[in-house]
């Protein structure tokens, strides 16, 4: 999850009002980012997640994009919504984040579930963070200062304090790939192929980068409630499978067979007409 940090009585980003994403835009977004996971992770599966553009009034407060996934019965399913009404750059920046919440418990490259040890919610949204800064750096050398300058500077705390802690493991050489072996105890050899040493193919958007937000005058309302999670259960063979649910910035809760399954917070077979699922494996 991504904060939607607001300045005084205006957004930071003055120009989201008239550079709204549509389905088509948000293609060429997840297009740039997809590419450069896979040059920096190796190829996966993560097109196949399903990516929903939502009004603003149906996100969680100041929030510009959510993830919510759900293992059960050996089946993983995972679905992104973004808000509409942000630019293009930053729909980038968003997009990486949230992919970077899959990279934390799945396997990209089957896209299946991987039971991990428990992060404290300053080393998940701090990783996703990280993410987030090495495809700025990789993609928009140029602008990089300014816009890590921006994510450093998160007023709140498990995303700016988050970033702050881990971005100094990767800012020499950007290996986000070894901080998440690191994180999840993986081994690179035989947890992940090396990454494809071909450039990523991104298509030029143009920026409007707003000047970094300064702390002393960002609102207090921005972000959800701190907390930190709790050690949950690794599931474990049984006659009934268990089921895991998860998202962004949420503690992640094993079910165990014998209790009772509330319905999930997705409905994955919802479509509407004027905010259709995009599929990008179509």
């Amino acid at each position: 999850m991504v904060p939607f940090v607001k300045s005084g009585s205006t957004n930071s980003c003055t120009t989201c009002g008239n550079q709204a994403l549509t389905n088509s835009t948000l293609r060429v977004v997840a297009s740039n980012v997809l590419s450069w996971l896979g040059t920096t992770f190796g190829s996966g599966q993560l097109e196949k997640i399903p990516l929903v553009l939502v009004d603003p009034s149906d996100m969680e407060a100041q929030n510009y994009g959510l993830t919510e996934w759900m293992y059960s019965a050996n089946n993983f399913e995972a679905l992104i919504r973004l808000r509409s009404d942000m630019p293009m750059w930053l729909a980038e920046e968003v997009l990486a984040h949230e992919y970077a919440h899959v990279l934390l418990v799945a396997d990209h490259q089957t896209l299946t579930y991987q039971p991990s040890p428990p992060l404290t919610d300053y080393q998940v949204e701090g990783f996703c963070e990280v993410v987030r800064g090495a495809y700025v750096v990789s993609c928009y050398p140029r602008e990089g200062d300014r816009r890590l300058k921006r994510i450093s500077e998160n007023t709140v705390p498990v995303y700016g304090q988050g970033f702050r802690s881990l971005w100094p493991r990767v800012k020499d050489d950007l290996d986000v790939v070894r901080l998440r072996h690191e994180l999840l105890g993986w081994s690179p050899k035989s947890k992940a192929k090396a990454a494809s040493p071909k450039s990523p193919q991104i298509t030029p958007i143009p920026t409007h980068v707003p000047a970094p937000v300064n702390p002393s005058i960002v609102t207090s309302d921005q972000g959800r409630p701190i907390f930190t999670l709790q050690p949950q259960p690794v599931p474990t063979k049984s006659n009934k499978p268990s089921v895991v649910v998860g998202g962004s910035h949420r503690p992640t809760i094993t079910l165990e067979p014998d209790v009772d399954i509330p319905p999930p917070s997705v409905d994955w077979s919802r479509k509407h007409p004027d905010r259709p699922i995009i599929r990008l494996d179509n």
